[in-house]
């Protein structure tokens, strides 16, 4: 999907289950069956030749 740059974006990831439902300005975009269970750590990643900035990042627990 288009994402120009120079622009905040509000990035949601809703995981039930074997579940994923990614979020952008409250917008879905991604609702996808896993193929078994998710579990583990979570972790931030941008391009080589890019910048990103992070501001508000908050994990909850349901």
């Amino acid at each position: 999907m288009p994402t120009p740059s120079n622009q905040w974006y509000v990035l949601k990831v809703v995981i039930r289950g074997k579940r994923i439902e990614g979020y952008r300005n409250n917008r879905k975009h991604i609702d996808h069956a896993w193929k078994e269970g998710i579990y583990g750590e979570i972790g931030l990643w941008s391009k080589a030749d890019s910048y990103a900035f992070f501001d508000n990042f908050t994990v909850k627990a349901k």
